[in-house]
């Protein structure tokens, strides 16, 4: 088993606990990030580069053998640079709350946090399976 393959097991047990709150209860979530929207600063540099720095991580697990494992990273890639440009860009962070969580129902966001846990699961099955 390699770096690639332990991070992606890491990162799709986040995931999954990330979505069994968000299907557990969407309205205790959708209470927590008005919060964090109403106290987010316009920009957040230290979040951003955090998202940053995690993206340069992953690119350096990447190999050029293009394996199952390694296109999962690249997703993840493209989806924690989108967090990084939301903290670097003004009010970036509330825009993105507003669309995916604070404008939705409590039954779509359960609907997204139940995607997110199927691409959770495939993501622990590939880096358990070694793909």
């Amino acid at each position: 088993m390699s770096g690639a393959h332990i991070a992606v097991i890491c990162f799709g047990a986040t995931a999954l606990a990330e979505s069994s709150w968000g299907l557990s209860s969407p309205e205790k979530l959708k209470e927590t990030v008005k919060q964090l929207v109403d106290e987010a600063p316009p920009v957040n540099m230290g979040i951003g580069l955090f998202f940053a720095v995690l993206v340069a991580g992953i690119w350096v697990l990447i190999s050029p053998e293009r394996r199952l494992v390694d296109l999962a990273l690249m997703l993840l890639s493209w989806v924690f640079a989108g967090g990084a440009l939301a903290n670097f860009l003004p009010h970036g962070f509330s825009r993105v709350m507003q669309i995916l969580i604070l404008g939705r129902s409590l039954s779509t966001i359960r609907l997204f946090y139940g995607v997110e846990c199927i691409i959770a699961l495939v993501l622990i099955g590939i880096g358990i399976g070694g793909l």
